[in-house]
């Protein structure tokens, strides 16, 4: 009995350990994990998980059902009930189905995260969350850069290209609108390019509102502008006579009234 007794002691001891690492080993992760067992069970989470879903710790606990589990989430998230049900129902779909996959999860609040969802043979499903609002935020500054002029927001010469050449691939026609400030150097240069910057960025302003909400609208260097329209043939020259008009009306930057004009070419 006493040999018994040793040996149930340094099992239990070993035992205790082992869940001393293991939750040390949860709670040193960067992502949040929740475990779910073939039972449809919690069974491990972490505080991050807790972190990234809003969630206190005395809300969930381990033995939950899923959909108890979800409850709680949903409550503290102020998930619809439309939401709750679905992601109750794949939740339930995913520990039977005992397979893997990644996805992007758009939260309520705007974040992004990356969720990751592997199966344990014959126990259940482990899932982690990855922020990645940070890295998704960066990657679309990227592109808009990429695709962008940073002075006006209008569309630079590769978004120019690109549009054009889909508009040829698809058959579409299209008048080409090719604008030039004239005297912009002079303003430039008696001014300032600050002024002469704020000249494009009313140009920009003035273009967007006047123009067609299908047309495209690139700077190309400079103070020259290309615009992609519908309209064809008295249709674009009307259009160009509009666009004259309204970039000849006087205005004033930094206290200097200008008068702006502008040649056009189509």
């Amino acid at each position: 009995c006493l040999g018994s007794l040793l040996t149930f002691t340094r099992v239990k001891a070993a035992r205790e350990q082992e869940s001393r690492t293991l939750k040390a080993v949860l709670e040193s992760m960067t992502d949040g994990l929740v475990f779910i067992d073939k039972d449809g069970r919690l069974r491990h989470f972490n505080h991050r998980f807790l972190d990234l879903f809003d969630t206190p710790a005395e809300a969930i606990a381990p033995g939950l059902t899923i959909d108890g589990f979800l409850d709680a989430i949903a409550r503290y998230r102020n998930w619809p009930a439309e939401k709750r049900a679905l992601v109750g129902g794949a939740m339930k779909q995913w520990v039977e189905a005992d397979i893997g996959f990644d996805r992007e999860c758009e939260m309520e609040d705007g974040r992004t995260y990356q969720m990751q969802c592997r199966p344990v043979p014959r126990q259940g499903i482990v899932m982690t969350f990855t922020d990645v609002s940070a890295e998704r935020t960066a990657l679309a500054d990227l592109k808009h850069l990429a695709y962008h002029d940073p002075l006006t927001g209008l569309g630079n010469r590769r978004s120019l290209r690109e549009t054009k050449e889909a508009l040829i691939a698809q058959g579409t026609p299209f008048s080409l609108l090719l604008i030039d400030l004239d005297e912009f150097k002079r303003i430039n240069d008696a001014f300032g390019h600050g002024v002469g910057d704020k000249l494009l960025v009313h140009v920009a302003t003035q273009l967007t509102g006047l123009l067609p909400h299908d047309s495209f609208i690139a700077r190309m260097g400079g103070d020259e502008i290309a615009i992609l329209v519908r309209e064809m043939g008295e249709a674009a020259t009307a259009l160009a006579e509009a666009i004259l008009v309204r970039l000849s009306a006087p205005v004033t930057v930094e206290g200097r009234r200008l008068l702006p004009s502008c040649s056009i070419g189509i």
